[in-house]
């Protein structure tokens, strides 16, 4: 039984940052991060790397994680993400396995806490005060509200969302949240009742606000940034303290 299984998704072909997922970052590729990461937590029964890529794959066994060898058709530009999630528990389960709970931590998001990971996974198996859940994710306040968004056509400028004001106060603006790649996770029974799902919300989610400012890498700018931020300690060191 693996009662908690980890999966980072990890192909090959980045186009922003060629052969991002295996960068050198502090010292070490990205990915390893991520791996040594996970290895922290007791919790977690097994660690696979879902990759198309050859390199990828001789890192991730390097730094102690297991490979699941993503076929080419899932690792497109194109490709949707949970079907890559999807095969590598086929995988497991075609081999033996059985698996109660899946989580998905992202190479490309590794600022990331102990304790949130943890007080994550607890809600998930126990529910909390409002009741339990399918599934988890992670999600950070959007940096940008929708409402001071635009679209260009033919150069002309209009608001994203029709009606919204742009130049309201940061305050007035709507709030939103986007998924910061820290953790998603569901139960596996979920993930087998919603098998034509595109989302990792599945069922009842609960959104687990991250609680500090986080990013995920897609460009170099990311990138440079999150490396800073790694070398001064940071999440686990508040950037007050820093």
């Amino acid at each position: 039984m693996i009662k908690n299984l980890a999966i980072i998704p990890a192909r090959g072909g980045s186009k922003g940052i060629i052969g991002k997922n295996i960068k050198p970052i502090c010292g070490k590729p990205l990915i390893a991060h991520t791996i040594d990461f996970i290895k922290q937590i007791p919790a977690f029964d097994k660690i696979i790397v879902s990759t198309d890529d050859s390199h990828i794959k001789r890192v991730s066994l390097e730094y102690g994680a297991e490979v699941i060898d993503r076929p080419k058709e899932l690792a497109t530009d194109t490709a949707l993400a949970m079907d890559s999630i999807r095969h590598a528990v086929q995988e497991l389960e075609s081999s033996g396995e059985t698996i109660e709970y899946i989580y998905i931590l992202e190479a490309t998001s590794p600022l990331r806490r102990k304790s949130d990971i943890v007080q994550c996974m607890e809600i998930l198996r126990n529910g909390d005060e409002s009741g339990e859940y399918d599934s988890i994710a992670t999600l950070m306040p959007s940096h940008i509200s929708p409402g001071r968004m635009f679209q260009i056509n033919n150069n002309t400028i209009s608001p994203y969302i029709e009606g919204s004001v742009a130049w309201m106060p940061r305050q007035s603006q709507p709030k939103a949240y986007q998924c910061d790649g820290i953790l998603y996770g569901f139960s596996n029974a979920v993930l087998q009742k919603e098998k034509d799902s595109k989302s990792a919300f599945l069922g009842k989610t609960y959104p687990y606000i991250t609680p500090y400012e986080c990013l995920d890498i897609d460009t170099l700018f990311e990138f440079v940034i999150i490396e800073k931020l790694l070398e001064m300690g940071y999440p686990e060191k508040p950037l007050s303290s820093l």
